[in-house]
């Protein structure tokens, strides 16, 4: 439910206009999190990262925590019209390398899980050690697809509809 600031004269300032309440002007809901939880599955090399770990070989054959200590995190940096752009640990692919990429959202109504096929374009190594990489999906359901992608265009519109009601308040 949507309330909308109410704002009513003030008489001892003649003709400027002040808000009768400040709690309506943020809805709670806007500022719950979208987490995404991402695996990544290297069909070339048959590695995997998932659930902050690499996991080497079919089947799980070799599971450890990377005795680096790294950031094992995979965070969505882009979507494209039929891409993406992660942030990755270091060494996870190289360019032409083919991933399985599975998204499942938290928090989301309702919640989605997609997976794709994807093809690696590029990697370029960031600053922290991590690396970015491009990728095209190659196989997907493009209804799955146009939900996550609807999710984060809602959201967008949320954060844009509120900072215009703070600009104007």
């Amino acid at each position: 439910m949507t309330k909308h600031l109410k704002l009513v004269k003030n008489p001892e300032q003649g003709t400027s206009d002040t808000p009768e309440t400040t709690s309506d002007l943020i809805n709670p809901d806007d500022f719950k999190t979208i987490t995404l939880k991402i695996s990544l599955l290297n069909s070339t090399t048959k590695t995997e990262i998932r659930d902050g770990k690499r996991i080497y070989g079919v089947d799980a054959v070799r599971i450890e925590k990377d005795k680096r200590q790294e950031d094992l995190s995979i965070v969505l940096a882009e979507f494209g019209e039929r891409s993406l752009t992660l942030e990755v640990p270091s060494h996870v692919c190289s360019s032409g390398h083919n991933l399985v990429i599975t998204i499942v959202t938290e928090g989301a109504n309702p919640n989605i899980t997609f997976a794709a096929s994807a093809k690696v374009e590029s990697t370029e190594k960031l600053p922290t050690g991590r690396e970015r990489i491009y990728m095209n999906l190659t196989q997907y359901d493009d209804r799955v697809w146009n939900s996550l992608l609807n999710i984060y265009s809602r959201r967008q519109e949320e954060i844009l509809k509120f900072f215009k009601a703070v600009k104007d308040y």
